[in-house]
This record gives C-alpha cells, structure tokens and sequence, in this order.
C-alpha cells in the first residue's frame, strides 16, 4: 500500500511539472504543433514555408517577438503558446516614360500604368520590362507579384522622302524618321541647261544642289534646271537685226550679212571655220559665239571687143553691157 502511495505521488508532482507548449504557423521538431514538457526541456520551432507574396516575420509568444529566425531554439521554461508571424511584401513599383497609380504596393494588389503622350511624329508601341512586351495597351492594370520596372517604348514614324531629278540619300526616294535630315544631290545638269534649285509645292527651298531637309511627313521634293542663255555677236552683218542677241540654248536666231558694193559674200566662220555659205542664216544657239561675215573683192575682167557697128546697134536699143565679173585671188 505504501508503495502504490509513493508511485501516486511521484505521478502526480510530475504531472504538476509538466506544462503545454503550443506552436501556430509552424512546427516542433517531431511535427507537431504542441508539446507536453517539463521546465527545461529543449524544443526547435520551424516555421512554415511563406506563402507567395509573404515573408516570415518572426516567432511571437505572448505577443512579443521572440526569434527572428525561421527555426528557433530554445529552452522551455513555462506554457507559452508561440506563433509564426508573416508580412506581406511591400513592392516598388516604377514607370518610366509614363505614370503607375502607386509607388508601392503588396502582393496581390493592382495598379494602373498609363503611358505619357506620345510626342509630335512617334507613336507608342507597348509598356516592356527590358526586352519583354508587357503590354500593348497605353493604359493597362497589372496584378502585383515584385518589384518591377515598366517602360513605355515609343518609335518614331518614318516618312518617305522623294527626290524628282535627284536622289534622296543616294536613292530615287529615301525612308527616313520624323526629325531626321535627308541629303538631296540633284543630278549633274544636261548639256545647255543649269541647276535653279529645289523646290518643295512649287516653293523654291534652296539653290544649292546638295541640300539637307528635315524630314517631319511624305514628301517630295523637284530639282529644278533651266535653259542657258547665250550671246551671239555678229560683225559683218546684224543678228535679229543687232550686233549682237541674247538666246536661250537650242533657240534659232536670224544672221544677216551686210551687202558691200565691190565684194562678194563668202561666208559666216566662227573664227577660221566656217558655218554658213548663206547670207541669211538661221543659226542653233549652243553657247556664246561671235559670227564673222566675210566678204572676197571682185575686179572686172577686159570687156571682149566688137565691131563699131554691133556697139552702135546695142547702143541705139538701150542695152548696157555687162562686164563679167571675178573674184581677186
């Protein structure tokens, strides 16, 4: 009987020792959430594993943060009731080239992104992070996973520049963005005719014959030439009635040789050749040219004798005789 009394007592002081250690949100060592232990007895707590968005703040007993780490030891020295704590994560949140409706928020929840305006000649092609197309809306509402960094990507419109007697960057027509510079080379004048400039709607907009534009739509631009004009000086005779005429390239004017009592017309030279046997001329201008009417002098051979009374006979009928007539060696 004494000895089921000492068994009794021994049972009931350890039970007395004995206290309650609860764990939420994780797990003592031997998977279980409570353990049945005298004072100092040795526990580890782990805690659970965050949800997506979460991290583990700490282990809390009684309201006091107790261990920052995920697994804890300790001793146990009375009942307590710990508990794993999670926080969710606050993320940043950056919009470059347009606006995000929060500067930080947590997982889970959305933010709206809306691109800026898009300036004079681009237009807006998607919200990426690096490389990668995140949208292609300018304004678009994105559920909160991390940290991110948005941009809105804008391109430039290309325009077409055409170059009528001429090249646009070495072409006929050249592609090029809003707010760049084309180069214009007209082409190499033609024979008798010479640059007058580029012109845009009929709008002269340089005289040079390589020109820089820039580009800011469709376009196209004319290189414009015109005839040369030529003087063409006439000794000896008179052209369109005066010395001397102006006369745009492949126009005709009209040479006239003076007549001179006692010589024959020989020609129009320019210098020692010679252009026209004609004393009227209608002469093709190519250039400036002085035209030289030259004249021979004539002197008259011996009139052939006749009889006194064939004289007298052409005489009586008015009939002149006509000397003939050579030309000087």
């Amino acid at each position: 009987m004494q000895n089921d009394l000492s068994v009794l007592l021994v049972r009931t002081t350890d039970e007395i020792e004995r206290f309650v250690v609860t764990a939420a949100g994780g797990k003592f060592a031997d998977g279980t959430d409570i353990q049945l232990v005298k004072s100092g007895t040795a526990l580890t707590l782990t805690a659970d594993a965050p949800e997506a968005g979460y991290y583990f703040a700490g282990w809390y007993v009684n309201g006091a943060l107790a261990s920052e780490e995920a697994t804890y030891a300790f001793t146990a020295t009375v009942a307590a009731d710990y508990e794993a704590k999670f926080e969710k994560y606050v993320y940043e949140l950056t919009a470059v080239g347009g606006t995000v409706s929060a500067a930080t928020a947590t997982y889970g929840e959305e933010v709206t992104f809306v691109a800026d305006e898009a300036a004079v000649g681009a237009y807006f092609v998607g919200w990426y992070e690096g490389e990668l197309l995140i949208s292609d809306k300018i304004s678009f509402t994105y559920g909160v996973t991390g940290s991110v960094t948005f941009t809105a990507k804008f391109n430039l419109y290309s325009y077409t520049v055409t170059a009528v007697n001429g090249k646009a960057n070495g072409a006929g027509a050249a592609s090029v963005e809003y707010g760049a510079t084309v180069t214009l080379t007209a082409d190499t004048a033609a024979t008798g005719y010479a640059f007058v400039g580029w012109y845009l709607d009929d709008v002269k907009v340089s005289e040079e014959a390589t020109y820089q534009a820039t580009v800011t739509g469709d376009v196209v631009y004319l290189a414009k030439f015109a005839k040369l004009r030529y003087t063409v000086t006439a000794v000896g005779g008179t052209v369109n009635g005066e010395a001397s005429a102006s006369a745009l390239y492949e126009d005709t004017v009209a040479l006239s040789a003076e007549k001179k009592d006692g010589y024959v017309f020989v020609g129009w030279y320019e210098g020692e050749n010679l252009v026209a046997t004609d004393e009227a001329y209608s002469y093709t201008v190519t250039k400036d040219v002085t035209l030289t009417a030259k004249f021979e002098e004539v002197k008259e051979e011996g009139c052939g004798s006749v009889s006194g009374g064939v004289a007298a006979l052409f005489a009586l009928v008015g009939v002149a005789f006509v000397c003939k007539k050579r030309r000087e060696d």
